[in-house]
């Protein structure tokens, strides 16, 4: 039980001085019943570097911060269309906001996928963390400034006889 409540403890801690890095966000593609999500974790501080007009305070907040993450992420599977992030959810705290969309049209088949994520690149320090995982892949890397906020996936299949 002792180690139990440790393991928890040091989760909740490990998740909350993530909560407070204005210049880290985290984004993860992941399969969940039958459907792929994204889910990107964030600190609030980092709407410090939302275009100007955006308010945070506005009645509208969430759809027009929905439409800002969809203007700015963009993930291209096998070299087709972008991956289109569908109907989703914002929940903002006074420490970090948390934001899961549908990919419609992901496929767990893919060989390449191209990401770039230019969210709040207003902040020269900016980095986000993406990882994409699923039955048999698991991906990720860091994007800034340096790579352009992009990354280029490959899985690479083995059969064995």
């Amino acid at each position: 039980m002792r180690t139990f409540l440790f393991i928890v403890f040091g989760l909740l801690a490990q998740a909350r001085a993530f909560a407070h890095d204005p210049n880290l966000a985290s984004y993860r593609v992941y399969p969940e019943n039958g459907r792929w999500l994204l889910r990107i974790d964030l600190a609030t501080s980092s709407l410090n570097f939302m275009p100007e007009g955006f308010n945070a305070a506005s009645a509208d907040f969430k759809d027009e911060f929905a439409g800002y993450l969809r203007d700015n992420i963009s993930i291209v599977l096998n070299g087709n269309g972008p991956v289109e992030l569908g109907t989703g959810g914002i929940k903002s705290g006074s420490h970090a906001i948390e934001a899961i969309f549908f990919l419609n049209n992901f496929s767990p088949d893919w060989m390449t996928l191209d990401a770039k994520i230019t969210c709040f690149s207003a902040n020269e320090h900016q980095r986000h963390l993406l990882r994409v995982s699923g039955p048999g892949t698991s991906s990720k890397a860091f994007l800034d400034a340096s790579n352009d906020f992009s990354i280029h996936f490959e899985q690479v299949k083995f059969e064995v006889d």
